[in-house]
């Protein structure tokens, strides 16, 4: 198997591992999610009045238990991340054997990632987005607007669905820079000059403009450093934007002009 043919390979491979990283991140999400509705169901039917359920609900202390359990799950959490980072640069070896990276840059990576996690991962923090309702709904409460228990929980749960929607794409999207960092690194372990790189990923009913105009060409790095995709970044940091699936590949010098080709013909939009 030729590098080409082999990159294509770890390609389709690493779209699929994204998958992986991606689902393991929105479970969290939703255990959070759940943790918080579960507790606001139990609060709410235990409690007194609607008005010092609320103020309870708004309280930090309130949620250290549950906080903690969530922490926990990100411990166990980011150890599979590591040893899916780790089986992902074994792969990158057996492509470019020239290359001399070293696994403590994961470990590094790891423990940015947890810092993140551990900040973005607060529950009182995500309730506090939702505050401006909450001083609505002890109006509601005080004036009798809200009538039973389940209307109280709905209220609670809708506020907190465009919060939780964008943390998920918080965690996703800072993840896939990690991912990609790791890979940049990997290649900036290859001595050469003048390094080139593919543009690389799916082409799909979702893919953006952006990364279907970019979509098998071969540029270096500087130039995709100074290609901005009018989101969040630039094209090799961020790809196409949020969430986004595609990344730049190592195309070496010793590549003949047909593997380019090949990946080229494989990567550009169908």
């Amino acid at each position: 198997m030729n590098k080409a043919t082999a990159l294509i390979k770890y390609n389709k491979n690493s779209l699929a591992t994204q998958d992986t990283l991606d689902n393991m991140l929105k479970a969290i999400v939703k255990n959070m999610e759940g943790l918080i509705l579960q507790d606001v169901a139990t609060t709410i039917k235990n409690g007194g009045t609607k008005i010092e359920v609320i103020d309870k609900l708004y309280r930090a202390e309130f949620w250290k238990d549950n906080q903690e359990r969530l922490y926990n799950s990100k411990d166990k959490m980011l150890d599979k991340f590591f040893n899916i980072y780790k089986k992902d640069i074994d792969t990158l070896k057996a492509i470019y054997p020239e290359a001399q990276f070293d696994m403590t840059t994961l470990d590094y990576q790891i423990r940015q990632f947890d810092t993140f996690l551990t900040k973005e991962l607060d529950i009182i923090k995500l309730m506090k987005v939702t505050e401006m309702e909450a001083v609505g709904l002890v109006r509601m409460a005080q004036f009798g607007n809200i009538t039973d228990n389940e209307g109280l929980i709905k209220i609670i749960e809708g506020g907190l669905k465009r919060p939780i929607a964008h943390l998920e794409t918080r965690l996703k999207t800072t993840q896939s820079v990690i991912y990609r960092g790791n890979r940049n690194k990997f290649y900036k372990t290859i001595k050469e000059a003048d390094k080139e790189y593919v543009y690389a990923g799916p082409s799909d009913a979702v893919t953006r403009d952006f990364c279907r105009r970019n979509l098998g060409k071969i540029k270096t790095e500087k130039v995709w450093r100074s290609t901005p995709n009018y989101q969040i970044g630039d094209a090799w940091t961020f790809g196409g934007g949020y969430n986004c699936r595609h990344a730049t590949y190592l195309v070496t010098k010793n590549w003949t002009e047909e593997e380019k080709q090949l990946l080229q013909d494989d990567f550009k939009v169908k």
